[in-house]
């Protein structure tokens, strides 16, 4: 993988983990806001999903492979995607969700689109044959998500049950299809011949039921929300079933399979745990006596986003970009795993009514502050030697 998108992979996590440290602190009130929170907030989730997961997930994916042969053409690409993420930061942090950040996030979609497209046509022998399936699912998952956005468009005359469903309907196939199936095809491709491919199919047949619910109002099927946590079941059900049989470990020359290092055994550890507890949580969240329940609990809602994209999706990621010391291996664990313990402890509170004497945000600031400290120190361990290549 070229220096520049370890690089750029890894500014964007530390603005995505910079601007959610600033929320948080603006939010203790200690300091001045010095942006609008729910610009910042906006902002901050945009970066991570759009920004840090985009350009880490399609840096490995088309490592050295499609854009070798297209010197000149990847680099303006490369350059047009890192300054249209830089802008739609810049516009969502300015305007939150208003006329700039819709037309920059529209031309994201296109840009997406041409990712998709390059990779469906282009060669993909780099990667290995039990991890092709995966990632080529994701594609179909990030293309068919792109839909939500788009059908946006008609939200104002069809009123704010129109625009839910349709948010919905994108982020379900972003978190449960995009990356979740991504993410599992880059750690198979890493680590091993990945886990039996009856788990994949019993995972892709779940994904369209999951989101039918998020379409109530017009479907008028009975035992709606039942076909929905049936596709939840299989898809969170076989993530833990992946999780159990995927050989998070690197295979040395004399055929142990093994990591290097203490520290970067402890980060596969970290994400086979979070990966256990993320498919848990689709399935209980999804599980519709608890449904509303459990969504009417915010931190709860916050911590299971958290569970999903910093422990597991972040994690896994950093896991497969960069080589990890043992400060930053320590910080940023602390910091990730202190995050999601903290949001679901509170979460856990509001559902029994209780209330919370400590300062949580305050707390949450703290372990924001490990994470990006120690995101900011993997640079000092340099690139992962697997992937080490002069641009």
């Amino acid at each position: 993988m070229p220096r520049r998108w370890w690089l750029a992979a890894w500014t964007l996590l530390l603005v995505t983990l910079a601007s959610g440290t600033l929320l948080r602190i603006q939010w203790t009130g200690a300091v001045p806001a010095w942006f609008n929170s729910q610009h910042l907030l906006h902002a901050h989730s945009h970066v991570a999903l759009l920004g840090w997961a985009f350009v880490a997930y399609f840096g490995l994916l088309f490592r050295g492979s499609r854009f070798a042969r297209l010197r000149w053409w990847s680099l303006v690409c490369e350059l047009l995607l890192l300054t249209l993420i830089g802008v739609l930061f810049a516009a969502y942090l300015y305007q939150g969700y208003a006329f700039w950040s819709i037309v920059l996030s529209t031309l994201h979609i296109l840009v997406t689109l041409a990712l998709v497209w390059l990779w469906v046509e282009g060669p993909r022998q780099h990667l290995t044959a039990a991890a092709r399936p995966w990632i080529d699912l994701s594609a179909v998952w990030l293309v068919a998500a792109t839909v939500g956005p788009l059908m946006l468009a008609g939200g104002v005359p069809m009123g704010a049950v129109w625009i839910d469903a349709w948010v919905g309907f994108y982020l379900t196939l972003l978190f449960n299809g995009w990356l979740l199936f991504g993410v599992v095809g880059l750690l198979v491709d890493r680590f091993g011949a990945g886990p039996n491919p009856w788990l994949r199919r019993f995972m892709a047949a779940g994904v369209i039921p999951g989101v039918l619910p998020r379409f109530d109002p017009w479907i008028a099927f009975p035992g709606l929300e039942w076909i929905g946590w049936a596709g939840l079941l299989l898809v969170g059900g076989g993530l833990v079933g992946v999780a159990f049989r995927l050989p998070l470990a690197e295979t040395a020359p004399d055929g142990e399979s093994t990591f290097p290092t203490l520290p970067r055994r402890w980060l596969a550890h970290s994400v086979r745990m979070a990966m256990v507890l993320t498919g848990v949580a689709v399935v209980v969240g999804g599980f519709p006596p608890l449904t509303d329940t459990l969504a009417g609990a915010h931190h709860l809602v916050i911590g299971f986003v958290h569970l999903h994209l910093l422990a597991f999706v972040s994690a896994a990621l950093v896991l497969l970009l960069y080589r990890t010391g043992w400060a930053a291996a320590v910080l940023f664990l602390s910091g990730v795993w202190g995050t999601v313990a903290v949001l679901l402890g509170v979460g856990a509170f509001e559902l029994l009514g209780r209330p919370v004497f400590w300062p949580v945000q305050q707390v949450l600031a703290a372990a924001g502050v490990l994470a990006l400290t120690g995101v900011a120190l993997l640079p000092l361990a340099g690139l992962d030697g697997r992937r080490d290549q002069a641009d």
